[in-house]
């Protein structure tokens, strides 16, 4: 018994966070990009991703841990997506790795951190990110990410190189974005920043001995900064794939204080 609401017709451009969007329309518009996806299609990337991945990792389903697998179900019911389930695999690792493999046929992959040691609520904001990110169509982006940094500088090396820069400032932005659809699924404002704080150090059994807010008064802080720690900031991430986590958390309180959350979930529940 889910005990959220369940988001009826529920859309991606509801949610999507406006740098991400930007970021899309700027991959779209790379002479070339079309061109690499084309490569894709042809020459069964796709399928070699596919089998290197289910050969290192577990298929999670109701028979492999069947209480990861309800949240799982449950998190897409949340969403409105439960038609159109991808395949949930579980990698060995001790990150809180969670992944959108695949472009036409994609697959979420965990680590067997995030099932180790998040909470239901936890695993729903995971959950929500990686379903949230289909929605908005990020796995096409994501997979050419992918591509790019493995075999594209050997097979389309001029278009790689074009793509290289604008598919990291998007894959940074869109982490913005998949936030949003994790705290839509996990309904918990406080569950949501206590799972970025552990992707950001904190200890293991901490979580109830933390104050979420000084840790977003470090997060507002951080963003203010000025002069040589600003410059830093935004060198150090220009050809950077991840966004800083303390940034994320930034984002996603403004986006619950000014009510957006809410006004989607009053929206959605009838």
């Amino acid at each position: 018994m889910i005990m959220c609401t369940i988001l009826h017709n529920l859309k991606a451009d509801e949610f999507i966070h406006p740098l991400d969007r930007d970021a899309m329309k700027v991959v779209n518009a790379v002479p070339g990009f079309e061109q690499m996806t084309d490569f894709i299609l042809q020459n069964s990337v796709e399928v070699y991703y596919s089998i290197l991945l289910k050969g290192s990792s577990i298929r999670m389903n109701e028979n492999n841990s069947p209480r990861v697998y309800s949240l799982y179900r449950q998190t897409a019911e949340i969403l409105g997506v439960e038609d159109k389930l991808p395949e949930l695999y579980l990698i060995r690792g001790y990150s809180f790795l969670n992944r959108i493999i695949g472009y036409h046929d994609p697959i979420i992959l965990l680590h067997t951190n995030c099932v180790e040691r998040l909470n239901d609520i936890q695993l729903r904001f995971i959950f929500g990110r990686c379903l949230g990110g289909i929605m908005l169509g990020h796995n096409k982006f994501e997979f050419l990410c992918d591509i790019v940094d493995s075999v594209g500088s050997l097979t389309l090396p001029t278009v790689a190189s074009a793509l290289s820069f604008p598919l990291s400032q998007w894959h940074r932005k869109s982490e913005l974005s998949r936030d949003r659809s994790g705290l839509l699924a996990a309904q918990d404002f406080e569950g949501a920043m206590r799972t970025m704080m552990l992707m950001s150090g904190m200890p293991y059994g901490e979580e109830d001995n933390v104050d979420i807010y000084d840790y977003l008064d470090q997060a507002m802080v951080f963003r203010k900064s000025g002069g040589l720690e600003k410059f830093g900031r935004i060198t150090m991430t220009a050809f950077s794939q991840n966004a800083w986590i303390i940034d994320r958390a930034t984002e996603l309180y403004l986006w619950h204080d000014l009510g957006e959350y809410d006004k989607l979930l009053m929206e959605h529940e009838d």
